[in-house]
């Protein structure tokens, strides 16, 4: 009669035993060893420190590797709207850094009795009452259909076209470091969008192509204007700068 051999099952539980106590001894020893010392938060300027860490999601004597660094981003940027982008980093053995991107406050848009300052992006920031802000420039020809903060402008169907151009000429302005010497831009009509530059000059864009092209030609008729008329004021009309290559200046 053959003989039934015992099989040794002590190697599997073994192997299954070894993993299962690493990852108790990891879990064990970051706890004891990986707590959140420090917090530091980096480029805040429109709120309280202290405030938006409370609102991190996690807070000093957490574990360090279990923090949820993209939950914690999602909900810091939907409460406070002028935060535009955060990284959060974990700087072992005990600081987490928080380096923050501030939107700015480049428009403002009248809507219920109040002016809603936006971001580059349209994003809403904050209400702000009737009064002139030398920060943001007045948005004519936008009429938004509600307002909620931390959420991109909404307009009709129709008027999506408007928004599109609005800020694309905001991004084009404000990568030339223009931003701040515009004091209105109205895009009422898509097809002549104009705007007020260094309360000088009356800009007439014309049919909105190649706006970039536009701008820079801007820029540079009216550094020739400078060097020709020092302290010149009128209307620049850019509606052939790109087809004629030429602007046509009218003073006041």
């Amino acid at each position: 009669m053959a003989r039934h051999r015992k099989k040794n099952r002590r190697p599997v539980f073994l192997f299954i035993s070894i993993p299962i106590a690493l990852v108790v001894i990891f879990y064990l020893s970051s706890s004891l060893f990986f707590k959140i010392k420090t917090i530091r938060i980096d480029g805040l300027t429109s709120y309280d420190a202290a405030e938006v860490e409370k609102n991190m999601g996690f807070a000093i004597d957490d574990n360090i590797f279990l923090i949820n660094k993209t939950m914690a981003a999602r909900n810091l940027m939907a409460k406070y709207p002028y935060i535009e982008s955060l990284r959060i980093k974990r700087d072992l053995p005990g600081t987490v850094s928080v380096m923050v991107t501030q939107a700015e406050a480049l428009g403002m848009i009248e809507y219920q009795g109040a002016y809603w300052l936006i971001s580059e992006r349209g994003v809403l920031l904050e209400s702000v009452p009737l009064s002139p802000r030398p920060e943001a420039c007045l948005i004519k020809g936008i009429d938004l259909q509600e307002a909620v903060l931390g959420t991109s402008i909404h307009l009709e169907k129709k008027d999506v076209r408007k928004k599109e151009l609005l800020l694309e000429l905001i991004g084009l302005l404000n990568n030339l470091g223009a931003m701040g010497e515009i004091a209105m831009i109205d895009v009422s009509l898509v097809s002549s969008i104009a705007f007020r530059y260094q309360n000088r000059f009356d800009i007439e864009l014309g049919f909105p192509e190649r706006l970039d092209h536009k701008i820079e030609f801007m820029i540079a008729a009216i550094e020739r204007l400078d060097e020709q008329l020092p302290g010149a004021k009128g209307k620049l009309d850019l509606s052939g700068a790109n087809e004629r290559e030429r602007v046509e200046f009218t003073p006041e």
